[in-house]
Parts: structure tokens; sequence; C-alpha cells
């Protein structure tokens, strides 16, 4: 029969909340193991000096004496997502800029080493692989 479409099941919308939450539960358990937290490090150095060499009048009894420098560390914390088996993972990029060390966990609560390979300010989705760093021997990401 030409034009003869077999019929299209009629999409039935849950009424409730609870039915709500029952229609997307399959599609988070699965899609959340994909789901990964990136905690970043880094080193921020600021050069220490006192607002009185601010003032012409110290300056001129004190000079321009070096204040030294001072380290901190900066944390960030963002979430990610795993897109390909061998562990890439995309999130943003200010979650990972200028990071010294970039750490991915797990939803199984398995802690990573990521190294970025590669982002993009003007992009949403940088991306960052990770290796094993902690877990049980042999134990493999998804």
């Amino acid at each position: 029969m030409p034009g003869w479409r077999p019929p299209v099941p009629q999409r039935i919308l849950p009424d409730t909340r609870a039915g709500v939450l029952q229609s997307f539960s399959p599609l988070v358990k699965l899609a959340a193991p994909a789901v990964v937290n990136v905690f970043t490090r880094k080193v921020v150095r600021e050069r220490a000096s006192s607002p009185l060499m601010n003032d012409p009048f110290f300056r001129r009894f004190f000079g321009d004496q070096p204040g030294g420098e001072q380290q901190r560390e900066q944390n960030s914390l963002g979430s990610g997502v795993i897109v390909r088996k061998d562990g890439i993972v995309v999130t943003n990029h200010h979650v990972i800029k200028d990071a010294d060390e970039i750490r991915v966990v797990l939803a199984d609560r398995r802690e990573l080493e990521a190294k970025l390979i590669g982002s993009t300010s003007g992009r949403t989705w940088p991306c960052s692989g990770y290796r094993r760093r902690r877990g049980p021997a042999g134990a493999r990401a998804r």
C-alpha cells in the first residue's frame, strides 16, 4: 500500500510528580555513571607589599623595596561528563583554566589524575583525559 505507515505509538505524559520522577529514573540510572566531579588546584603567586609603600612619603625614605612573593593555593570544583571509553572527560573551561593539578572523581568514588589535552576559552566544553591514580588494582572506568 503506497503511503501507508505503521501506527505511531501514542505518547502518554505523566500527570503527577511521582509519574514525572519515575519517567526520568531510567535515564538518570543510565547517565549517572558518566557524570564526574572535577577538582583542580593551582598555586597563585602574589607580590607581598605593604600598602604603606603606595604612599610617596614612605617611598621617599624606604625606596622601592621588594616585598617578596607569597604563594597561596587556589582550589576549584566543577563537574564533567565522560564522553569516551578511553577516558575523555569534558568540563567547563573556567574549572580547569591555569590548573597545576586536575583530579576526576568517578561515580564509584575512584579518584583519578587527569591531564589537560585541550581547551579553548571561547568554548564551553574543553576536554581532559584521565588515568588511574587510586582505586583497586585493575579497576577501569566505564
